[in-house]
């Protein structure tokens, strides 16, 4: 929303994507090394087959663009997710409306950014099925894009306009179609 302000340099947005993609990165390989890998957690029955299955089934023999636009579905339910639980007052609509878009995310088996850091790093750590130029090419491109559109064009640029263009149901001058208050041109 503060992008379609113009609140801030492009710049200053894309250091912003780095920042967070490397920071769960990092935290993700992190928690795949020193409390599943290390801990041999997930090295044993059932859970290995699963995971490898999993992995396997959802980002190798997956095309590129299914990958996409499962993502994109995805970042529309999180950040969904997230807009219920700041508009909602009191605790019960604020659980529901947090863990409904989030349990149906991870129903559909559609892919979150991080969750696939963690997944896919475990994997390759068990058994290397992609290597690091697959791991970025095949599973966390599309789904870094996918799941940035989601959330940002879907819902970021919904509550934009009903929120922040939008003045008491009328739209502001100079608007994002070059209305003017009364509808014209």
């Amino acid at each position: 929303m503060t992008a379609l302000q113009r609140e801030a340099k492009p710049m200053q947005y894309v250091q912003s994507l780095l920042a967070s993609w490397v920071g769960n990165l990092m935290g993700s390989l992190f928690a795949a090394a020193m409390f599943s890998y290390l801990t041999e957690f997930l090295s044993k029955e059932p859970y290995l087959p699963g995971l490898i299955n999993q992995v396997t089934r959802d980002m190798v023999d997956s095309p590129w663009h299914v990958i996409l636009l499962k993502a994109i579905a995805c970042g529309f339910l999180v950040t969904l997710a997230m807009c219920f639980d700041t508009q909602n007052h009191d605790g019960i609509s604020k659980a529901l409306g947090l863990h409904l878009p989030f349990f149906t995310s991870t129903t559909a088996r559609y892919p979150h950014t991080v969750e696939y850091m963690y997944l896919t790093s475990i994997d390759m750590m068990l058994r290397a099925l992609l290597s690091i130029g697959g791991f970025l090419w095949e599973c966390m491109l599309p789904i870094t894009l996918g799941n940035t559109v989601g959330g940002a064009v879907f819902v970021g640029a919904y509550n934009w306009w009903v929120y922040l263009h939008c003045e008491d149901g009328k739209r502001k001058s100079n608007g994002l179609l070059g209305l003017d208050e009364t509808g014209g041109a």
